[in-house]
């Protein structure tokens, strides 16, 4: 379904005016308690100490001149830790780009907040106009924008990593779906296939628990459709895009599998046990069920699945483009909703690495992905029926504003907790506790002195002057990839009773280098993105070059 230039303004138009409703207002909603009130400040989220540390460290790597900054050298008191080697960076550079401009970290999260959501606002609307008419496909868009549980990842838990995987799953099911309609045609065939690499791998770079359990769930729903109509080539072409996708993350994703055993990566496991995590569990004893947080969850997947339901009886027989697109997005939904509860568990427990979703009720997002489209699909049906979309419409602001936005009125303002660290991400040789330190002291006070000539998260310059051999201590985790040169001379070095880089260094007058450096693994890894990168785009524009070919031969032939 086409849509002209004046509807594309238009839909353009809706998308900012939604995303803008759904976004701007949680920036004003907290107040500073030391002024009183009554608002004006953004509220402190979850993660929000986390992210700011985090987009801070990879805005001055950035700076720095590295292409993937890795290690973020102001964490846990100075020492540094290898973050964005585990941690998702992809929305780290949607916010330095964010901050070139705004040059506020405030405005920075408003722009990146709005631009994530306006990016998965319009993806939703692409995907679903591809079987729902214009104003069907505009509701589900809304709908999208103001699901609960999207407004949830931004007003209450600062999930920005999470935030912006909504923008890759209406474009990954996109694609998927073109590739059986396009295996006749070799250039649609071949965009369909790179446009899902591109999405699934800009998915995996941004968030690979919700990448996980997206596959999973819109897999194996995605699998029964092509095994019913016997799609075999078309599974084909999906999973050889999949692994494209992989091969394009691979400088994140391969190190960040590989390596987790540097890191205390089990520390998320212990803490976010994942099959305590099911909705309405009150068998499990690791969390309060009477948390407001827990029970507002809850309450999400209650209404999200009641609605869900309610709109499959009501949409069963739209007037779709594809009559059996409904029964696809109730899949996803109904099988996300089971994989949420502990009648699930039998089957959890099967499924390998499933706790790399870290939380079984991170599933929300693909229920509230089927809801929308499910919404449209019922505008669509007309009738009667285009009253209950209003009505669910309607539901989902009610009860985003009463669930989500409204305990967030006049919360805690935000304020920067520079001591604030991710355990999970500090190397394995590190403790939980470590002394405050200056950036370069030695074994003794007098031992000698050491001038910073540079000092950036991932090199360093040292101008030293001992007068007698001693040891030189770092205020750095020790981790591979560090290595010391000593008058350009590569120096081994040790590792200090808290886990700091230890150097010792022959009397005299001497320059010392570190440099975080890649280990066979990660530069295999980034080797793997970058040629799989050209590749694409070889791929890419050889594709338009197939069309432009075949429009050449057509025109010869009708002048003949």
């Amino acid at each position: 379904m086409n849509d002209n230039r004046k509807t594309r303004w238009l839909t353009a138009v809706l998308c900012v005016l939604v995303t803008t409703i759904a976004v701007i207002p949680f920036f004003y909603l907290g107040e500073d308690r030391a002024v009183g009130c009554c608002g004006g400040a953004m509220p402190i989220t979850h993660d929000a100490w986390m992210h700011y540390n985090q987009m801070n460290a990879f805005a001055r790597g950035l700076s720095a001149g590295r292409i993937y900054p890795r290690w973020d050298e102001a964490t846990d008191k100075g020492y540094g830790a290898p973050v964005t080697s585990f941690y998702p960076p992809g929305v780290y550079y949607l916010t330095s780009l964010a901050y070139a401009v705004t040059r506020d970290w405030i405005r920075t999260w408003m722009l990146s907040y709005w631009l994530m959501s306006f990016a998965a606002a319009w993806a939703m609307y692409v995907y679903a106009r591809r079987h729902l008419t214009r104003t069907a496909a505009w509701l589900a868009m809304a709908a999208y924008t103001i699901a609960p549980y999207h407004l949830l990842n931004q007003y209450q838990r600062g999930a920005q990593s999470e935030l912006l995987s909504f923008v890759w799953m209406p474009l990954c099911l996109l694609f998927a779906e073109r590739l059986p309609e396009s295996l006749k045609d070799e250039s649609p065939r071949m965009r369909a296939a790179l446009g899902l690499a591109a999405s699934y791998g800009a998915f995996l770079w941004s968030h690979p628990p919700t990448a996980y359990q997206f596959t999973l769930v819109a897999g194996v729903c995605l699998l029964v459709r092509i095994v019913w109509l016997r799609q075999w080539r078309a599974l084909g072409w999906i999973t050889l895009s999949l692994i494209g996708g992989s091969l394009l993350a691979a400088a994140y994703l391969y190190p960040a599998f590989l390596e987790q055993h540097l890191i205390h990566a089990d520390s998320v496991n212990h803490t976010w046990p994942y099959h305590q995590t099911y909705v309405f569990d009150y068998v499990q004893t690791t969390f309060k069920r009477d948390d407001w947080f827990y029970a507002r969850v809850d309450w999400l997947w209650f209404s999200a699945t009641a609605l869900l339901f309610s709109l499959s009886a009501a949409s069963a027989w739209p007037r779709c483009r594809a009559g059996y697109q409904p029964a696809l997005h109730l899949g996803i939904g109904t099988l996300a909703a089971f994989l949420m509860t502990r009648l699930s568990f039998p089957i959890g427990q099967l499924i390998p690495h499933i706790e790399i979703g870290v939380f079984a009720w991170r599933m929300l997002g693909l229920t509230s992905l089927a809801l929308a489209l499910l919404i449209g699909a019922c505008w669509q049906a007309a009738g009667g029926r285009r009253i209950l979309a209003i009505l669910a419409t309607c539901g989902l602001i009610g009860i985003s504003f009463y669930n989500v936005v409204w305990p967030m009125v006049r919360g805690e303002a935000f304020v920067p907790n520079p001591q604030h660290f991710n355990f999970a991400t500090l190397p394995a040789t590190a403790p939980r506790e470590v002394p405050e330190r200056a950036t370069i002291q030695f074994a003794h006070e007098d031992a000698g002195s050491a001038q910073v000539i540079t000092w950036q998260p991932e090199y360093r310059i040292v101008n030293v002057h001992v007068p007698q051999a001693t040891q030189m201590l770092w205020r750095t985790f020790d981790y591979p990839g560090w290595r010391l040169t000593v008058d350009g001379q590569v120096t081994p070095h040790t590792r200090g009773a808290y886990g700091e880089i230890v150097l010792l260094i022959a009397a005299g007058n001497h320059q010392v280098i570190a440099e975080f450096r890649a280990t066979p693994i990660r530069a295999a890894s980034n080797w793997i993105t970058v040629i799989a990168a050209i590749i694409w785009l070889l791929l890419f524009f050889n594709s338009f070059k197939i069309t432009s070919g075949r429009q050449q031969h057509a025109t010869v032939g009708e002048t003949f």
